[in-house]
């Protein structure tokens, strides 16, 4: 604002996960412009309120001025993209990258894109509302004039590798996928049982955790899968979900059914020693950047566990137990009976041998 960044107030999660705001003010700021004149500290409020729906990031900046005077202001949004690999991100180095294409711009949007030695495009797509006074490849400059006891707002839209030409997709705004954001989160609650207590800490212990697990499930052709955590770990781990789809049998089987079937089709059929894949293994993470398609990390379909595969047959006996779902058992069974023959063979090899195996995948650091 006037070259100056907000102050932070505080920001907070809603209840449900559906979406965080964050308040904001602002110190003494600078003339907006020559001859306009500087504007008190504390005199506009800025709301950001923002979420996730549908691969779409969408944010609301609400600004309210509390003054007697109008006030003209120029706000600044900075942005870029490097498009750097997860691995990246935690610390690799790579001896060559891809191909950092020029930004594409249009009166309300900024298309920014790479493309990685593997030969994907990877795009980002940001849209603004209204259309910013001064528009590039790093930046939107709004000029807004607040009438004193006025307000405005401004509404953000990031969205990753966007299908289709903009001009062919019909526009969500912020109150519509807020709305169905919500809904969607009503609709999910409302299948689930109904916990209730005497105690009000664990009532809200329990409201808690079922709202922080709806954040991490994904949906897959199997069903519900559980991914580990954001942000290093937003994808699929077989331990981790495991362990969590037990930990949820007696609440909702569904989240255990759709981890069986994910895993079951993602089992290990041959000797792979980069990824520690054996006939019947279990999958232990699976990664889809451009790092894990090269090859560069063994992350693509990784087996270095020794725990998800038992894991795997116990949960679909506690499944079978908790269900009586004999349909859903024999399409695994074959998975099942892999899964047993990988742990005899492991039994039976020498202890040093497995004892090299394991320390080898621990140095993985995954």
């Amino acid at each position: 604002m006037n070259g100056q960044r907000p102050l932070l107030l505080s920001a907070g999660l809603l209840q449900n996960n559906a979406a965080l705001n964050c308040d904001l003010t602002h110190a003494a700021l600078p003339p907006a412009a020559p001859g306009a004149a500087p504007l008190p500290e504390d005199m506009l409020h800025l709301r950001r309120s923002r979420f996730l729906w549908r691969g779409t990031w969408h944010e609301r900046l609400a600004i309210r001025n509390f003054d007697d005077r109008p006030h003209r202001i120029r706000l600044e949004l900075r942005f870029a993209a490097d498009f750097a690999d997860l691995f990246e991100a935690r610390g690799a180095t790579r001896p060559r990258r891809g191909t950092l294409h020029g930004a594409e711009l249009g009166a309300e949007q900024v298309g920014l894109s790479y493309t990685g030695l593997d030969g994907t495009l990877r795009r980002t797509r940001l849209r603004f509302e209204p259309a910013p006074a001064r528009l590039d490849g790093q930046r939107a400059v709004w000029e807004l004039e607040l009438p004193a006891r006025g307000r405005c707002a401004l509404f953000i839209e990031i969205a990753c590798n966007p299908t289709g030409a903009p001009e062919c997709r019909p526009r969500i705004g912020f109150g519509q996928a807020l709305r169905a954001g919500r809904r969607w989160l009503r609709q999910r609650a409302a299948r689930l049982p109904r916990i209730e207590s005497s105690n009000d800490i664990f009532n809200e212990a329990m409201r808690r955790a079922g709202a922080d697990l709806t954040m991490l499930l994904t949906e897959t052709p199997h069903g519900p899968y559980p991914y580990a955590g954001i942000p290093w770990y937003s994808t699929a781990f077989g331990r981790d979900a495991l362990i969590t789809a037990w930990h949820m049998l007696w609440h909702e089987p569904a989240i255990a059914r759709g981890v069986l079937g994910y895993l079951a089709e993602h089992q290990a059929t041959a000797h792979d020693p980069a990824t520690d894949a054996e006939p019947g293994k279990i999958l232990h993470e699976t990664r889809q950047g451009e790092m894990a398609l090269l090859g560069e990390v063994p992350f693509r379909r990784y087996y270095g566990s020794a725990d998800a595969t038992p894991l795997f047959v116990m949960l679909a006996g506690a499944y079978l137990d908790r269900t009586g779902d004999l349909a859903t058992l024999r399409a695994l069974w074959p998975n099942i009976e892999a899964a047993l023959r990988w742990i005899e063979e492991r039994r039976a090899m020498p202890m040093a041998t497995a004892s090299r195996n394991t320390a080898a995948s621990a140095r993985t650091g995954c």
